[in-house]
This record gives structure tokens, sequence and C-alpha cells, in this order.
């Protein structure tokens, strides 16, 4: 089945300060959204949950989740308002979340400027060489993803307590109906 997901990830390591949000559009009009925050050596957690999807176009919406496109290729807007865990039963926080995020680099487009032999080791590992040959077609000619670094300018208020802060990372985004990404270990970071 065709899937269509975004996952963010920023971080400033000098100040222990990390944001990921992951966002898939499932087909029964949910979304399946997980959201990680590390802030003033806090650790905050909502649960991967399904959620009523509210998307439309450029815009990832759900439950107090808005992820939205102002300038294709450029530009995103990311606002969270949300109830978020901490973990070992410590309760629960309420956040609220809002960005600005400038785009600092061209895209890297998957499978479009992967080497072929990437391809062919990622399905190959499967055993059956019929298979993988298949899924390399379904691969090129049924998904993309696209990776592209990015600043963002945040604010975040936990528990009313307010923090701005500037933050580095890349978001990456896949849809088609390929399994490339599936299982395969994707590095996101940023280097001091």
């Amino acid at each position: 089945s065709r899937r269509d997901w975004i996952h963010w990830f920023a971080c400033d390591p000098s100040e222990q300060t990390r944001v990921g949000i992951f966002f898939e559009r499932l087909q029964d009009g949910l979304a399946n959204v997980y959201v990680r925050l590390n802030v003033k050596q806090r650790f905050l957690v909502l649960p991967q949950t399904l959620l009523k999807d509210n998307s439309e176009g450029h815009v990832y919406s759900a439950g107090g989740i808005r992820l939205e496109c102002t300038s294709p290729m450029r530009g995103w807007r990311l606002a969270l308002n949300l109830i978020m865990q901490e973990p070992e039963g410590l309760g629960e926080v309420h956040v609220r979340f809002g960005a600005q995020v400038a785009m600092t680099g061209h895209t890297f487009e998957l499978p479009k400027q992967v080497r072929a032999s990437l391809l062919a080791r990622r399905f190959l590992g499967e055993g059956n060489v019929e298979a993988a040959k298949n899924e390399i077609l379904k691969c090129c000619d049924e998904c993309q993803a696209i990776m592209q670094p990015h600043s963002l300018y945040a604010e975040i208020i936990v528990e009313g307590e307010r923090q701005e802060v500037l933050l580095f990372g890349s978001r990456l985004k896949f849809f088609g109906t390929s399994n490339f990404l599936q299982d395969l270990a994707i590095y996101i970071g940023y280097a001091e």
C-alpha cells in the first residue's frame, strides 16, 4: 500500500536540546504520530499514537500537531500543542512548540541520487534475486524520498516556562509503495 510520511529531527547538542517529530498519513483517515523532545535536561515523549488525520495537501495535521509547508523546498512552519509524558511515570506535561524552518541546502532525493549498488545490497540481503529485482524496480518507479538539511528557530513552552532556541537538523519525507526505507538505519545528526 502507498505510504506518506515525514520525519523531522533538529538539535543543539551544546544545549542538549533535541526534537524529533514523525507523522505518517494512513489510508483510513488516521495519522500515526510520534514526538520526542529533550529540553532543559527533561525528556518528554508523545508515544506512537493513532489520531484522526486532518491533513490536506502540504499540511500534515492531527491532534495538536500541525506541520505546514509555507514555501515548497524552502520553508515550513511546525506547531505542537500537546500533553506529553515524562518517562518512568513522572507524569504528563503540557508542551507548546512553534517553529519557523528555513531549508539550508539542496534536497537529496532517493532513489534518484542513490547508486544502483546500494539498492542491490539493500534488497539482495533478502536472498531472492528475482524478489530483489522486483523491489528495485518498485523502488525506482513507485517511491520518492527527500532528505534536506534545515535550521529551525523555535519557541518551546513547557508548563508555562518559555525558551527560544536555534536548532539544526534535517527532514526526511517518503511517499510511495516501496519498502526501501523499511528497517534501514538512517542517521540524521548535527556535527559541532
